[in-house]
């Protein structure tokens, strides 16, 4: 049984880990319009850009979960970064492990690590909505 929260095991903050290590190649799957988008309010690509750096972060997770893991509850995306598959397999494309980097997991025992998954997954699954509507 988990008796404390890990900070590091917070899922935005792993969803964004996966999303700015693969920005590049997840921008290519997406619609042309949604690049030109994502572009126009990039600071980086834009200096006069209106969002300020945490809108626009905001934006990309949107955009992220709505194109790239297809409007995917929160639960099943959960499910898939924690049991690594599709896109979060060790083969796949995206995989963080194929440039032999260690995750922030990888430190801890597979115990531990299950405890701490499996209770956030059912907090998630007990509390999912009929529609994934990221944008309230």
């Amino acid at each position: 049984m988990v008796s404390s929260y890990e900070e590091e095991f917070s899922f935005h903050e792993q969803l964004r880990y996966f999303y700015v290590r693969n920005r590049g190649k997840i921008r290519s799957r997406y619609n042309d319009l949604t690049r030109k988008f994502l572009a126009y309010n990039d600071r980086e690509e834009n200096p006069t850009a209106f969002l300020r750096p945490p809108q626009f972060e905001a934006l990309e997770t949107y955009v992220f979960i709505k194109e790239f893991l297809d409007n995917a509850q929160v639960y099943k995306i959960f499910d898939d970064w924690r049991n690594k598959r599709g896109d979060f397999a060790d083969a796949s494309y995206y995989s963080a492990r194929k440039g032999g980097l260690m995750l922030q997991w990888d430190t801890l025992a597979d115990t531990q690590v299950e405890a701490q998954t499996e209770t956030l997954f059912r907090q998630m699954k007990k509390y999912r909505e009929s529609y994934p509507n990221y944008n309230l």
